[in-house]
């Protein structure tokens, strides 16, 4: 299934980082609020230059490239109930592995002296989703969505995971955390995000109790709900009511965290003017002690005159104090945007880019469900998987090439497999030599290669396939499609 078209940007004047895919970055804070002293001073003085998600092992090589601060997304089972004194029993095994991950992620962080901000989300996973469903019947809008003014549900996703988070890192002299963060991204449920107001059952009925009216029984769907509301001249009044509760639901987060780590940072990624998040920004924040938040709509790292004005516009609908930490990919911070433009299917266009503009020069394809096909004109082109990325290709005999340096000694290879479009890959070394082999892969799988001559490799993948994959771990996951491009890369 295919989308409407392929979408382009070009970024030129770009600086490569390789071990990292995203950094959050602070700027111009002391313009913007006065901090305690004795809290969160660093963030005045140092700023905030925090990595999304790195692997543990790398925290050590993040603090030494300047950063100062990580943020994984790490997330334990949810309960119905949460009883303190089996905060370190595993629900599950991948409660287990997140026990272990936390507390030695952690730990790894405080040793570089790292600041370690934990990210929940509000529904990644299945398990919070069905736990927080569990007896509770409350949805936005009648559908499938949590309400936004529930707080059972809450409870079991946020405050409860938090506050065992809270007890596994309990060792201030062991364990580092800094901050707390939401991702309000809902991946199990579509991706959706909370936003506007509640119209459904729950809400409307809990919102006449709460008033002490009593309730039509009648108004059960959204639209006569909006509509009894409008009739009764309270729907400004009902709106205002889930804005304080937001609120109240937020402030118990805030003095949770602040009664176990008082200089912990509080807010949430991905921001939109709406009822959800500007009531969420006024529970988490306090007199001097502004709310983070990570506006994923800067990613690009464009920060022209309209990124300033977006800046701006976020503190104004807020209304509160608050850190503005702009997401950007790391290595497009410094990069200008050169073009843009949409690309309908079966059409091509040519991008010609000034000598000016320095040597390398960024292509950010936004593909969706297409596909699309990079041709040669007078410029070497380079691929480049993001991290955790597999490049994939169409088609039958396609090659990638990837350079090994002097004194590596072996390298991973994770090749694609699927049970119905099976793949044959081929790996061999700049000799020629055939170092590897799979045939028919019907599952993917991660092979340790043997380093036996240094240069450029190439990985193939044969037969009649759909797709095809590749990616490169203990070395840049960075692909050519003619060996030439890595030879005049690697010269300059």
């Amino acid at each position: 299934m295919y989308s409407k078209g392929t979408r382009v940007e070009i970024f030129g004047g770009v600086e490569f980082s390789f071990f990292i895919a995203m950094v959050f970055l602070s700027i111009g804070l002391n313009s913007v609020f006065a901090l305690d002293n004795h809290s969160t001073s660093w963030i005045s003085r140092d700023k905030i230059r925090m990595g999304w998600g790195p692997s543990i092992s790398q925290y050590k090589a993040v603090s030494k490239a300047g950063m100062n601060a990580v943020m994984p997304r790490v997330e334990l089972d949810a309960v119905l109930e949460y009883n303190p004194a089996e905060a370190e029993r595993p629900l599950s095994k991948h409660d287990a592995r997140i026990i272990r991950q936390l507390q030695s992620g952690s730990r790894e962080a405080k040793l570089p002296g790292l600041r370690y901000v934990h990210c929940l989300d509000l529904a990644s996973q299945f398990q919070t989703v069905k736990v927080g469903f569990e007896n509770n019947p409350a949805r936005y809008n009648n559908g499938n969505l949590p309400s936004p003014v529930d707080p059972v549900y809450w409870r079991r996703a946020i405050l409860q995971r938090v506050q065992r988070v809270l007890d596994l890192l309990d060792d201030t002299n062991v364990y580092a955390l800094d901050g707390v963060i939401i991702d309000p991204e809902m991946y199990t449920l579509s991706g959706a995000v909370p936003g506007d107001p509640d119209y459904g059952r729950y809400a409307f009925e809990t919102f006449l109790k709460e008033t002490n009216r009593p309730v039509p029984p009648d108004v059960v769907t959204v639209q006569a709900s909006r509509k009894w509301l409008k009739s009764h001249h309270l729907d400004k009044e009902f709106v205002r009511w889930q804005f304080d509760r937001i609120v109240s639901m937020a402030g118990e987060l805030r003095q949770l965290v602040r009664s176990r780590r008082p200089n912990a940072i509080l807010g949430f990624i991905i921001y939109k003017n709406k009822l959800w998040f500007n009531a969420m920004a006024r529970g988490l924040s306090a007199k001097n002690r502004p709310v983070f938040i990570g506006p994923e709509s800067t990613y690009s790292g464009v920060m022209d005159k309209s990124f300033i004005q977006y800046i701006r516009g976020i503190r104004t609908s807020v209304g509160v104090p608050c850190s503005v930490v702009p997401g950007v990919r790391m290595g497009m911070e410094n990069g200008n945007l050169l073009w843009q433009d949409f690309i309908a299917p079966n059409t091509s266009k040519i991008f010609r880019i000034p000598e000016r503009l320095g040597k390398m020069c960024v292509v950010v394809i936004s593909a969706g469900m297409n596909a699309y096909r990079i041709r040669h004109f007078n410029c070497p082109v380079m691929l480049i998987g993001s991290n955790g990325v597999t490049l994939n290709s169409q088609g039958q005999g396609r090659r990638f090439f990837f350079f090994v340096p002097p004194g590596k000694t072996n390298f991973s290879l994770r090749i694609q497999g699927n049970p119905i479009e099976t793949a044959d890959y081929i790996l061999h070394d700049p000799t020629g030599k055939i170092v590897g082999r799979w045939d028919k892969l019907t599952k993917s799988t991660t092979e340790k290669i043997k380093v036996t001559t240094p240069g450029i490799w190439y990985s193939e993948a044969t037969g009649l396939v759909d797709n095809a994959g590749f990616k490169l771990a203990n070395l840049p996951n960075f692909f050519a499609l003619q060996p030439e491009d890595l030879r005049s890369a690697t010269n300059n």
